[in-house]
């Protein structure tokens, strides 16, 4: 899964509470610009992530058709071609054998905006499709009671966005898994 557009989105969340003292999820969502808004700015922040290019990535297929029950476990992912400029991040996936999937995402914090660390946790659904390994409906919750928390869930929760995305997996056995997005973007998972 990636999560640019989460980064993007929690720096432009971060930069709208510093600059406005006044600025909640509640006087946000109160007006329908405040809404408007939100729904742009979350629009803005998941096209832009086609912006920052991952570097090419190199390496041949060796999976047909994905046997299911390999995907199945607790796996650690790790951007293998991210831009250079990409904040690092833990990502921990688990793909369960009734389709659905769960994991968290904690993001360390930007000195240069003032966003503060945050953990995601995110749930949905998996599939293994032929050589593709889709993920739909997920579902992110930002963990914590902190205004930043707080608004992070509100403009997430009022979006109306369906997240996932579809990847071509690359290698797999029964110890890691190399998969590559459709916009070129590689991740290693291993086992935990």
């Amino acid at each position: 899964l990636s999560i640019n557009f989460l980064e993007r989105h929690q720096l432009w969340v971060a930069k709208t509470m510093k600059d406005n003292k006044s600025f909640t999820p509640t006087t946000l969502l109160a007006s329908p610009t405040g809404r408007l808004l939100t729904g742009l700015a979350l629009a803005t922040s998941l096209w832009s992530c086609t912006a920052a290019q991952p570097q090419p990535y190199e390496a041949r297929d060796n999976i047909g058709i994905i046997p299911s029950d390999l995907i199945i476990g607790k796996w650690q992912s790790t951007p293998l071609n991210a831009p250079s400029d990409a904040p690092s991040s833990m990502t921990i996936i688990e793909y369960r054998s009734d389709g659905m999937l769960r994991g968290s995402i904690q993001t360390p914090p930007n000195k240069t905006t003032g966003a503060p660390a945050l953990r995601l946790d995110l749930t949905g659904n998996w599939q293994a499709d032929g050589e593709w390994l889709r993920h739909t409906d997920i579902v992110f919750n930002a963990v914590g009671d902190s205004a930043y928390a707080r608004q992070y869930n509100a403009v997430l929760n009022s979006s109306g966005q369906e997240f996932g995305n579809v990847t071509n997996v690359l290698e797999l056995d029964e110890h890691r898994m190399i998969t590559i997005s459709k916009d070129g973007r590689a991740t290693l998972y291993v086992r935990q």
